[in-house]
């Protein structure tokens, strides 16, 4: 299915939409905020100390043992809060991983690819040049700044498949999903395997969470046949077989997700292997089979 000029710049009222709506609350809303708490805390504690101590040094002795008196209950209820949402949501200590993994990824992004392919735009604009400047942005997680050069790529070579993946990339973690199934469904007719399948993962991804379940689990169940999958790629599979009323296809794919590793597992994994166990859990029938 192609992708007209139109239907690209339709969508960012749909961006603007995805997001000023309002964030989820919650348990579940709330994980992913805890480090970024904790970090801005730890950093915000030396320089108040510094300026405080610039100040007036007995305010800032004052402030350093008022740090040390209350430090320890903070650390110990802390610890008590997360040990209860672990035991109320077991992914939760996978979730906060994931967060501090991801957090750590941003801090590590090097900018500097972003800036030099918006700095060379101002010389000459070519559709390679604004495909870069999106992938690099699309790597900082800046999704909004990716999605004018992106669309601007395919104004300039509709057979930049490259960028469609881009673009439906960015659509898909703003959460403009009707944007993300049209570009990705249009890479995936010219090139099934872009991306190594992560094309085709992604096109699965966007239709599970706009309410296709059957076309969810087509994309899906292609990405296992042609490229073997991942814990990701299972427990996604899980949830479309779940959707559709296939428990047992579910389980297999949820143990898959869930099966033990032989070598260490990185965030990413570790957080769909955590969720795909607590949906072996609970579904009824036969023993999950989940290796402890």
């Amino acid at each position: 299915m192609a992708t007209d000029d139109t239907d690209l710049k339709a969508p960012m009222k749909a961006i603007e939409d995805a997001l000023a709506a309002p964030r989820p609350k919650g348990l579940r809303a709330s994980i992913g905020s805890l480090p970024t708490l904790l970090l801005w805390w730890a950093t915000a504690m030396p320089i108040a100390l510094f300026v405080a101590n610039a100040n007036d040094p007995v305010d800032a002795v004052r402030m350093g043992r008022a740090i040390a008196e209350i430090a320890p209950p903070i650390l110990m209820w802390s610890a008590l809060i997360a040990l209860a949402l672990a035991l109320l949501w077991p992914p939760f200590p996978a979730g906060l991983r994931l967060a501090i993994a991801r957090i750590g990824d941003t801090l590590r992004t090097d900018r500097g690819p972003l800036m030099r392919a918006v700095s060379d735009l101002r010389n000459f604009e070519t559709a390679a040049r604004h495909l870069e400047a999106g992938r690099a942005a699309n790597a900082c997680r800046d999704y909004r700044i990716a999605i004018p050069h992106l669309i601007r790529a395919i104004e300039l070579d509709r057979d930049a498949i490259a960028a469609h993946y881009q673009l439906g990339v960015a659509f898909l973690e703003l959460g403009a999903l009707k944007q993300a199934v049209q570009a990705l469904t249009h890479v995936i007719a010219r090139d099934p395997t872009h991306a190594f399948g992560d094309a085709l993962l992604r096109l699965g991804r966007a239709r599970q969470l706009g309410g296709d379940p059957v076309g969810a689990r087509e994309c899906l169940m292609q990405h296992e046949r042609e490229h073997g999958g991942n814990r990701k790629s299972h427990h996604w599979l899980g949830l479309a077989h779940l959707a559709v009323g296939d428990r047992e296809a579910a389980r297999a794919a949820l143990q898959v997700a869930a099966s033990k590793a032989n070598k260490p597992r990185n965030a990413e994994e570790n957080w769909h292997c955590a969720k795909a166990r607590v949906l072996l859990w609970r579904l009824p029938g036969k023993d999950s089979g989940v290796a402890r």
